[in-house]
């Protein structure tokens, strides 16, 4: 009698530990615990979410407007008993793939690595949370979601999690950078075998004369059409034929005279003659192969799409002045490739591709700020940008850069004026430390897009 309440017990305990463990964020649009963590200089101008409606009994291949891919496999997602959700889930996504945009949104990129205050240079940040029936859900160990994030910087960086509940970063793997091209990726489909072709020029037929070749017969009134459209063949002593299992065959035809042996080998496709005997052909491969292509096609699709997302964010990026002033010279990349980074999704929140990177301090000085009428303004969200390295570098009361690079000084009044101190300010500069005055240019007029605020800094 004594051991049941010991027993029950220990089923409570087990059932305890089932449940789903996610410290790191809070519930969707609950804010309650995160303002002072995230706090963004213009909330209205960062980045937004994706909505997107999932099913969670089959298995959605998403792809996101910038070109990346979500991999959401079905029972992919647990409520806060630890059971396997069934309903309707809504999935919020959005993605970050520079160091302007994660400012914008207020995410800190601070980080105390090697017993030194550093910032993250960052390869791309994702940040993702789902529900249903507005109530949190959770990640299922066992189908993870697998994220192909889009990313426009080379090189190895590690993975974090923002506990967004106490600012903190912690490192939870590796990342390799994944180069391709279009030409790749197609190449990389899911392969069937050639369709039938139409019998071309140099079309030929394989007759066993003598009949010494009783495998040939299966081959009698059949065509073979050259791969490479040359001429092949000749009278020969045996013929092979080996089937290649891509819809292309091997012909080898032989001639063995006296201690003379002859020996030629050509790549070809089945042909059959323009009309009924081509169009039954063709209408027998659609019926046999109707699966595969069906799969192949439908994964082309996809491709081309993430494709066409991608450029589409590719030009953007370009034309907002980023990509040259992020992009580090040394990991550029031709036009005709992409980078992709791929996180399996432990825990819904924010994860970040990132790289702990030192503070410049060749020049360090006591900052104090006016507009260019000298007036005293006092400012948020100080930041430094040097060109070149995907980081923001945070200030309050003091600024400290390497002249030897072209660095941008931004940060925000209490009516959010951006007031800013260009690559061209800073070559004015010829002190190393002591006070210093910084002439920041105010903009007076709302800024109503991030384009805009692109436009006005870079």
């Amino acid at each position: 009698m004594l051991k049941l309440p010991l027993f029950i017990l220990a089923l409570l305990a087990l059932a305890c530990n089932q449940r789903p463990k996610n410290t790191k964020q809070v519930a969707p649009g609950d804010t309650r615990e995160t303002k002072k963590i995230i706090d963004s200089p213009l909330p209205a101008l960062q980045v937004a979410y994706q909505i997107y409606h999932i099913n969670p009994n089959a298995d959605t291949v998403i792809i996101h407007v910038s070109g990346s891919q979500l991999h959401i496999p079905k029972n992919a997602f647990l409520d806060a008993d630890g059971k396997v959700v069934k309903d309707p889930v809504v999935l919020r996504y959005r993605e970050f793939s520079n160091a302007f945009e994660v400012y914008i949104a207020g995410i800190p990129m601070e980080i105390y690595a090697d017993g030194k205050d550093q910032v993250f240079e960052t390869a791309g940040m994702v940040d993702i949370d789902a529900s249903a029936g507005g109530k949190a859900l959770f990640v299922n160990p066992e189908q993870k979601i697998s994220i192909n994030q889009i990313s426009f910087e080379n090189g190895y960086y590690n993975i974090y999690d923002l506990d967004t509940l106490t600012g903190k970063w912690t490192e939870t793997g590796k990342s390799k950078p994944q180069i391709s091209t279009l030409k790749s990726d197609l190449e990389k489909l899911p392969k069937v075998p050639e369709p039938p072709k139409k019998a071309g020029r140099f079309a030929f037929e394989i007759e066993d004369a003598q009949e010494q070749q009783p495998e040939l017969r299966k081959y009698k009134n059949v065509l073979f059409t050259p791969v490479n459209d040359k001429y092949a063949g000749f009278d020969a002593t045996s013929i092979d034929v080996k089937d290649l299992g891509n819809g292309t065959f091997k012909i080898t035809f032989n001639v063995d005279y006296l201690q003379h042996h002859r020996e030629e080998s050509v790549i070809c496709y089945l042909a059959f003659k323009e009309g009924l005997d081509y169009d039954n052909a063709l209408d027998s491969y659609r019926k046999k192969y109707a699966k595969q292509i069906r799969r192949m096609e439908k994964e082309r699709r996809l491709v081309e799409k993430q494709w066409k997302n991608y450029e589409k964010e590719y030009k953007a990026y370009e034309k907002a002045g980023l990509k040259s002033f992020f992009e580090n010279p040394a990991n550029k990349l031709s036009e005709e490739e992409k980078i992709m980074r791929v996180l399996s999704v432990s825990d819904f929140g924010i994860i970040n591709f990132d790289k702990p990177t030192m503070y410049p301090k060749a020049v360090n000085l006591n900052a104090k700020f006016t507009d260019e009428d000298g007036k005293t303004i006092h400012l948020k969200h100080i930041r430094l940008i040097e060109k070149g390295r995907n980081a923001i570098f945070n200030f309050s009361n003091s600024v400290s850069f390497d002249p030897t690079k072209e660095n941008l000084l931004i940060g925000f009044t209490a009516d959010q004026r951006l007031a800013y101190f260009k690559p061209d300010d800073f070559k004015k500069i010829t002190q190393k430390n002591g006070d210093y005055t910084f002439k920041m240019r105010v903009n007076n007029g709302k800024i109503t897009s991030y384009e805009e605020l692109c436009r006005i800094l870079f």
